[in-house]
């Protein structure tokens, strides 16, 4: 016999009770009302005018046990505001006014997390070397985030073969790596995500594409409802399966804070921020980074600001935007408009289109640092990539904090 979940409403206005009472009656395995001397399942809570008593309010229903779990409605859709609910504990936030389809969805979504739990443990996870995760965010679509991160992975498996690489398309609502890379997929993360207690090394793996570069490809839903099935749970879960399983994971990321993505940003190990060196750039970088200092998480300490399409005439230094963002640039990726436009409309690496281009040489030096390959022989011959290596010892600092010289033209 199915589980019938009781829903406990909090609603600030009667039309949103009127409303959610519903559609929540409509669904099968739910209903609303409590039992007596029994904890609600789920509490779907209204925020008022009064966010912060609210969310207080939030906090201490959750750490009683009193609920499962707590949805939240709001008229304001503030990324901030979803940061601080999601802190308090609360699993799902929905905008008011809402399509009943996403109350449905987020509905099922409690549901299959509930039996999936009690059901049976999660699989254990493979021992092996933890891999490194680096999560690739542009601060806006267009400063060139998924050319980093395609041609940065392409690049760490070319310098290093020996340590697999695997890269996510995990840019939504709509993930361009296929395009930029030129290839056919079967399957993509939903499949992975969609069924957590399945996951396994096995099933992973058969869910990647491999690129003729050597990259494995996990690329991302071509429907917007397979989105739906992305859940913070299933998304830390796949990363960290992947970790075992790959020297490095790059993932492609989305600049939406939703819980998604920043499970995968809590997941990385490094978050390459990119941005190009705009007013208006710089302005959104400052309120991302504001927004990483507010949450109990050491995202802001591992961010790493990444500047595209640099430039070193005119326009806004890299010691300006220092000085106005209170971060140090990481990294300076090579202005190369025609070049990085061409690679991208044949779906090609930059290796093969403009490998001496100064943006590949740029992302070959950044790619470097991550595969860390050992210094030659004293008196041997290094060969082509150690000789590149050690010409360029003296221009890149030690540590991954420092602004990086540019690439030698």
């Amino acid at each position: 016999m199915s589980t019938t979940y009781p829903t406990i409403l909090v609603m600030q206005s009667p039309r949103a009770a009127d409303h959610f009472g519903r559609l929540v009656e409509e669904h099968p395995r739910f209903g609303v009302g409590q039992p007596k001397g029994s904890p609600a399942g789920l509490v779907i809570y209204e925020l008022g005018r009064d966010t912060a008593s609210d969310l207080e309010r939030i906090q201490r229903l959750v750490s009683s046990g009193r609920a499962a779990e707590v949805f939240v409605t709001a008229t304001v859709k503030d990324p901030d505001l979803i940061i601080a609910a999601m802190r308090v504990g609360v699993t799902e936030f929905l905008p008011w006014p809402m399509e009943p389809a996403d109350l449905t969805a987020a509905l099922n979504r409690f549901v299959e997390r509930r039996e999936s739990s009690s059901a049976r443990q999660p699989a254990p996870v493979a021992v092996g070397p933890k891999g490194r995760i680096i999560h690739v965010l542009g601060v806006k679509g267009g400063v060139g985030a998924t050319t980093l991160a395609v041609n940065l992975a392409v690049e760490t498996a070319r310098l290093d073969p020996s340590r697999p690489v695997a890269l996510v398309d995990a840019a939504l609502p709509a993930g361009e790596i296929p395009l930029f890379l030129d290839f056919d997929y079967t399957y993509t993360w939903a499949e992975a995500v969609r069924d957590v207690k399945r996951l396994d090394s096995t099933f992973l793996e058969s869910l990647m594409t491999r690129h003729g570069s050597g990259v494995d490809i996990l690329a991302a839903p071509d429907r917007l409802e397979d989105t739906s099935s992305l859940s913070a749970e299933g998304m830390k879960a796949m990363l960290e399966l992947m970790r075992t399983m790959y020297g490095t994971v790059i993932v492609d990321g989305s600049p939406y804070l939703d819980p998604p993505s920043l499970a995968a940003m809590e997941a990385a190990d490094e978050i390459l921020l990119t941005t190009e060196l705009s007013l208006p750039c710089l302005s959104l970088v400052r309120r991302l980074l504001e927004s990483f200092s507010n949450l109990d998480s050491n995202l802001e300490s591992k961010t790493r600001l990444v500047v595209t399409r640099h430039q070193t005439k005119g326009g806004i230094t890299p010691s300006e935007a220092e000085e106005l963002l209170g971060i140090k640039v990481h990294w300076l990726i090579d202005n190369d408009y025609s070049g990085t436009l061409e690679a991208i409309n044949l779906g090609r690496p930059l290796y093969e289109t403009a490998p001496k281009s100064l943006a590949a040489k740029s992302i070959v030096r950044l790619a470097a640092r991550y595969t860390a390959p050992q210094a030659p022989r004293p008196g041997g011959k290094a060969g082509l990539l150690g000789r590149f290596l050690s010409k360029k010892k003296d221009d890149a600092p030690a540590i991954p904090t420092g602004i990086n010289l540019q690439a030698e033209g």
